[in-house]
């Protein structure tokens, strides 16, 4: 293995045991799986009053609720603030592995993080509905039934919106929310990573939360051309329509979005440190 790539593993390996695998999350994310059970009460509710289990495909309604996006994409946020900052027991290390190195590393973190975070929290909203869940490839009969009565007389609390059924399958629509929401969450983490890196501020951390309170801007007034500059508008897969299609916004437009995002977040990040190790 290249040495450069190893030593850039270490400090992933080093940073994710260090600021994102410790008490912290253990706690908060006991708080946050609480949450969910909450939210998804009205759904196992309706499931003991109909007598029909639920299939596991809560995912792309969950990521596409955006209250339940808003929290989601805050929490991770505030989980990786700490890959941003420096501690003193971090000189050390940066002084063994060069700066590059060290970005490198904690880029790779951060990566790693968001999709250990997208998997436990898909993995999580499909627990709490247990002992209610059975296993099929299709949607099945609850959520085909709740995309289209009056969820609020069964207290249910997440929007199940009938375009995410009607357009995808089951199988493929969780798929499409997993990817993107890792994405999501990776373009914002390295937007403020970024911001960091060139301010050494925290600043950056409130900028990305201006593109959170962006979407519940766009969300209330339905401006769906604004859509495409708004990550956490895009990451909602009910969003995708053939009104937002006449905007070109489609899942393919979006994967491209984040994407190329991501790289010149992540190039920025390096480049400058470059940059200031040749000066």
């Amino acid at each position: 293995m290249n040495e450069s790539l190893y030593r850039s593993i270490m400090v992933c390996r080093y940073r994710l045991k260090d600021r994102f695998f410790n008490r912290r999350l253990w706690i908060t994310g006991s708080v946050f799986s609480v949450f969910l059970y909450i939210a998804e009460e009205g759904v196992r509710k309706f499931s003991i009053q109909t007598g029909e289990k639920i299939t596991p495909w809560i995912f792309p309604f969950l990521t596409s609720d955006w209250i339940c996006q808003m929290l989601i994409s805050g929490y991770f946020l505030w989980l990786i603030t700490g890959f941003c900052d420096k501690k003193e027991s971090d000189n050390y290390v940066i002084a063994r592995a060069g700066k590059i190195i060290w970005k490198t590393g904690s880029c790779i973190a951060i990566i790693v993080a968001a999709f250990l975070y997208t998997l436990s929290l898909a993995v999580v909203s499909i627990a709490v509905l247990f002992p209610h869940v059975k296993f099929s490839l299709t949607w099945g009969k609850i959520w085909k039934t709740l995309a289209v009565i009056d969820k609020s007389k069964y207290d249910v609390q997440i929007n199940i919106l009938p375009s995410i059924r009607r357009n995808n399958c089951a199988v493929e629509a969780f798929l499409k929310a997993g990817i993107l929401q890792l994405l999501c969450i990776c373009w914002l983490a390295f937007l403020m990573y970024f911001i960091y890196d060139l301010s050494e501020k925290v600043i950056g951390i409130y900028i990305t939360y201006v593109f959170i309170f962006l979407d519940v801007m766009l969300t209330n007034t339905m401006l769906e051309k604004f859509y495409v500059f708004s990550p956490l508008t895009l990451v909602q897969l009910g969003n995708y329509s053939i009104e937002t299609a006449k905007y070109g916004i489609s899942f393919d437009s979006s994967i491209k979005f984040y994407l190329f995002g991501i790289v010149i977040f992540v190039s920025g990040i390096l480049f400058h440190d470059f940059i200031k190790w040749r000066k």
